[in-house]
């Protein structure tokens, strides 16, 4: 489980490999600690912006693909969060903590 914590906003928790997903969306590493500065915060958040308008526009392609498939496969893309999903509490956070103009960051 990772934290994201911010001074400025509540903290967010994710599991392992999604935190890991998103920073490496943003150009991080996880590692057993790190930051996002107040500068990075801008990239970060245009960069898990477009990555989740990339995955939505791939997920609705296989979605178009699935409807000619079984009804089985349709259930299980139906089931699936989407990394626009996942990203949408850190990207308020960032959102957030850029305005309070403090950092963001994460442990193990």
């Amino acid at each position: 489980m990772i934290k994201f914590s911010c001074s400025a906003t509540g903290d967010v928790r994710m599991l392992q490999p999604h935190a890991e997903m998103l920073l490496q969306a943003i150009g991080k590493e996880l590692g057993e600690r790190g930051v996002i500065t107040p500068a990075e915060m801008p990239a970060a958040i245009a960069a898990l912006t477009a990555a989740g308008e990339r995955d939505r526009h791939q997920r609705a392609d296989e979605e178009s693909d699935s409807r000619d498939d079984d009804d089985e496969a349709q259930d299980v893309n139906a089931n699936q969060v989407g990394l626009s999903q996942r990203a949408f509490p850190l990207v308020e956070m960032l959102k957030r903590a850029l305005e309070a103009d403090k950092p963001v960051v994460w442990g193990l």
